[in-house]
């Protein structure tokens, strides 16, 4: 009895072990060499079915940069804000992310122009920030209160 219960066991093992082999996923990875020397955090926050990826770095608050075809190709920039940091990319090349750490924005590279995204219409709202973006256009997100 234990030898067959040793034995089905064994089997089992055998069977989901080329099983699982058989879906096993391949990775490579890039390294990608970041131009700004005195940025303390640097982060690929999203990448889309082209390979543009959003890339932040922090140095006295956020910056980011459009990352493709193998180098940076675009700084990603608010203007006025002292801080912006770019978290999602969809297909068509929308962005969305944070800027001054309290206000969300949407950029369109069509037009080339930011569009502020508050979610400001409870009490006590301090803070919108995007995350993502999906090729529909809907946005991903959250506020904060200082409640």
């Amino acid at each position: 009895m234990r030898r067959t219960i040793f034995y089905l066991i064994t089997c089992t093992f055998l069977i989901l072990s080329s099983v699982l082999e058989a879906y096993a996923i391949s990775y490579s990875f890039t390294s990608i060499d970041f131009p700004y020397p005195l940025s303390n955090r640097i982060e690929a926050n999203d990448i889309n079915d082209s390979g543009q990826a959003v890339v932040s770095y922090s140095h006295t608050g956020y910056h980011s940069y459009l990352y493709e075809s193998g180098g940076f190709s675009k700084f990603i920039v608010y203007l006025g804000a002292t801080s912006t940091k770019a978290n999602g990319i969809n297909n068509a090349g929308q962005i969305v992310g944070t800027y001054d750490d309290s206000h969300g924005f949407l950029y369109d590279p069509v037009t080339n122009s930011f569009t502020t995204i508050d979610y400001n219409t409870l009490p006590y709202t301090v803070a919108t920030r995007l995350y993502d973006i999906n090729d529909t256009g809907m946005i991903a997100g959250a506020y904060y209160d200082s409640c």
